[in-house]
């Protein structure tokens, strides 16, 4: 009897999340074109600043090393954070940084190279019109 009764409340949540999933609009050719270039641009604009941390990273790793990823992980991370708070809020910024970084270095990541992935990602955020 008991085991009925949460048989039947697991269908009818079943039932419900069915139907809210069915009365969804599908997304409009407009939509997911609008979300693709917005998707290119965003890999574009990350794209000059992935080839110098692969060269940072290719001085203190070898490409197949097993950490390799984490560390472009770690970055994709650090950039999204700066590109959402950067010269907004300084004391979010440095706090969300130092939460990323105490993460990955529970990963095993050497601090030294995370800190220089960190100065790269700030120095690319500058203003370019220093010469």
């Amino acid at each position: 009897n008991y085991l009925i009764r949460i048989r039947n409340i697991a269908l009818k949540i079943m039932r419900r999340e069915v139907k809210k999933v069915q009365s969804q609009k599908p997304i409009s050719r407009h939509q997911r074109n609008e979300m693709s270039k917005k998707s290119l641009q965003s890999r574009l604009k990350f794209a000059p600043l992935e080839a110098e941390i692969t060269k940072l990273l290719d001085q203190y790793l070898e490409r197949d090393n097993v950490y390799y990823n984490f560390y472009m992980n770690f970055a994709r991370q650090c950039y999204k954070v700066y590109k959402t708070y950067y010269q907004k809020d300084a004391t979010l910024l440095e706090q969300k940084l130092k939460n990323i970084t105490k993460e990955w270095l529970l990963n095993k990541l050497k601090p030294e190279i995370l800190a220089k992935i960190r100065a790269t990602i700030n120095n690319h955020f500058k203003p370019k019109n220093f010469v």
